[in-house]
């Protein structure tokens, strides 16, 4: 074990034939759902042919492989050599190594010089990553490398962050969430005020609900064909070997938790002329309560 449990985690998980387990994905994600995730994160980058893509984070390329497809050039980053090595093999198979790699680099430890020869990119994308920050100078540090590494007229989507105070309005307990920054995200992403909050919010609110029922359904449907299976072939159904990689969980307030109060102070002082807005996910996206997708803009 090193000192870096996340690393420890990626590392770990990288050669399962799993996509969902291998990338480190909430346990229970359906291939669907990556599906989904996939496409909206291409929606959001708006990529081009002849556009350059660095992903900060890219573990074993779940999105790399499809981004590095549209681009003319991808560099994925991260500081997980076995998830490199795996992200490196699958950029190959999938036929895209001419103008793909990955690079195990640290983006937190990473020097000035480091990151020029890097060079600059149309597009950033740092997915489900902020998170892992364990201090308010590690998740700054990760924000300013994302904007360093954006070209002049650049987008970068910093996706799938967990807000704790946009949390609130999945609770029971009738609380409203706190901020009109937290309402607005809550309400889908339009441009909500007064009584217009509420409907919208409602609205968004039942599209998850229906999602998490027909997951839910469509779990179940998953475990009594495998169950089925089992009883049918005990000996084909143990060399799957389900303990292989056993689930591994970060200790308690091991990360920085994140509020979008938090993440609006710290894009305020970055460096750089840029401009930012919230996103929710697409229907269908593996999220949990209270998760927000960044878009930054460089001028």
């Amino acid at each position: 074990m090193s000192e870096n449990l996340v690393r420890d985690i990626h590392d770990l998980v990288a050669t399962s034939e799993d996509p969902s387990e291998a990338s480190a994905r909430p346990p229970g994600t359906t291939r669907r759902e990556l599906r989904a995730m996939r496409r909206d994160v291409l929606r959001k980058l708006r990529l081009s042919s002849g556009m350059s893509v660095a992903e900060i984070g890219c573990g074993v390329c779940l999105l790399g492989v499809p981004v590095a497809r549209c681009a003319s050039r991808y560099v994925g980053l991260d500081f997980a050599p076995q998830a490199v090595r795996v992200a490196n093999e699958r950029l190959r198979v999938a036929g895209v190594g001419d103008r793909a790699r990955a690079l195990c680099v640290d983006m937190l430890d990473v020097t000035d010089e480091e990151l020029e020869q890097l060079g600059r990119f149309d597009r950033v994308l740092m997915y489900a990553v902020l998170h892992y920050a364990r201090s308010e100078q590690e998740a700054m540090r990760l924000l300013q490398r994302t904007v360093d590494l954006l070209a002049p007229g650049g987008r970068a989507l910093v996706g799938n962050v967990p807000l704790e105070d946009t949390a609130t309005g999945w609770t029971s307990n009738g609380r409203s969430p706190r901020g009109p920054l937290a309402r607005l995200i809550l309400a889908g992403g339009w441009a909500a005020s007064g009584g217009a909050a509420l409907p919208l919010t409602f609205r968004w609110k039942t599209r998850r609900t229906v999602e998490a029922i027909v997951k839910a359904a469509s779990l179940r449907a998953v475990g009594l064909r495998a169950a089925s299976f089992e009883a049918a072939s005990p000996k084909a159904a143990s060399r799957q070997s389900p303990d292989a990689f056993p689930p591994v969980r970060l200790p308690a307030n091991y990360t920085l938790a994140l509020s979008t109060a938090a993440v609006e102070r710290w894009l305020a002082m970055l460096k750089g002329d840029v401009t930012h807005r919230w996103q929710l996910p697409a229907p269908g996206v593996p999220l949990a309560p209270g998760r927000a997708d960044l878009l930054i803009l460089r001028r």
